[in-house]
């Protein structure tokens, strides 16, 4: 019972949250478009630098915003790449066992 208690708990505060924070959420979604990318853009940065203190973190987050930019424009469906991404490893590793079971 004390698991079904926590999430009880758990969903009020969520509500209690979500209820309090929504006028928050309405004023920053409000903000102007080029300080709200601005803003993103530097926590975006910020964050992939201070995952392993490497700038080689940011240049990888540049290059794949690029990619997915590129992706966009060129009107690419997201759904057969998360696929693909998703899918890819696990593909891999049982066509690997296949044919190692095969000979």
């Amino acid at each position: 019972y004390g698991i079904f208690a926590g999430l009880l708990v758990a969903c009020l505060a969520q509500l209690f949250f979500g209820l309090i924070g929504v006028p928050l959420w309405i004023k920053v979604i409000s903000a102007p478009r080029p300080l709200l990318l601005s803003v993103i853009a530097v926590i975006s940065v910020v964050g992939a630098y201070g995952y392993n203190n490497s700038i080689v973190d940011v240049w990888v987050m540049f290059g794949f915003g690029l990619l997915g930019y590129t992706l966009k424009k060129l009107d690419f469906p997201v759904t057969p790449i998360i696929l693909a991404l998703v899918l890819g490893g696990i593909l891999e590793e049982n066509l690997r066992r296949a044919l190692i079971v095969s000979g």
